[in-house]
């Protein structure tokens, strides 16, 4: 029987596997059948829980749990989530809830919860200027929109170092 402890511990160790972007390891903790659901749409299969965490790997994502409560095999928490872009913009990741559901020790279900609205007007008015100088000098990037997996999870690295680069300085911190 997995104890609340145990849930917690699983957890951390989720974390500390997606932080060091070991992409097996933080996949190998859900089940076969397991899910991430990120902004209400589910990714579901081995497949596709390899390719979100490429996204993280290739966008130097960064996660932070805490202020843990279990309930029966059910943990929420908060949940911090920062990538590059977060970070070239002087943000400390966005601020939500998560919402993890566990089957024999495993991860079922990660939902991340949409964040309050105060934090999305936060990340609005932080990438602002990002995002016009991206649609302005990389178009066919911002085209091409969000997908779950590596190749969109690069180019948004890859615009993020151009566009640090052509900041006063070079160092892409938003003045």
């Amino acid at each position: 029987m997995t104890t609340q402890m145990d849930l917690v511990a699983l957890l951390k160790a989720y974390e500390d596997a997606s932080n060091r972007h070991d992409v097996g390891a933080a996949v190998s903790m859900f089940t076969e059948d397991g899910c991430i659901e990120a902004q209400g749409k589910p990714y579901c299969d081995p497949a596709a829980l390899r390719a979100a965490h490429e996204y993280d790997l290739a966008s130097r994502t960064q996660i932070t749990l805490s202020d843990f409560v279990v309930e029966g095999h059910t943990v929420t928490c908060h949940f911090v989530y920062c990538d590059e872009l977060d970070r070239a913009v002087g943000l400390d990741g966005t601020h939500s809830r998560a919402v993890f559901t566990f089957e024999n020790g495993r991860i079922r279900l990660f939902q991340s919860l949409p964040p309050a609205e105060a934090e999305l007007q936060r990340h609005r008015q932080a990438k602002r200027p990002f995002r016009q100088w991206a649609q302005a000098h990389y178009p066919e990037e911002v085209a091409k929109g969000f997908t779950f997996d590596y190749e969109s999870g690069a180019s948004l690295f890859r615009v993020v170092q151009a566009w640090r680069e052509s900041q006063p300085g070079g160092t892409g911190a938003y003045r």
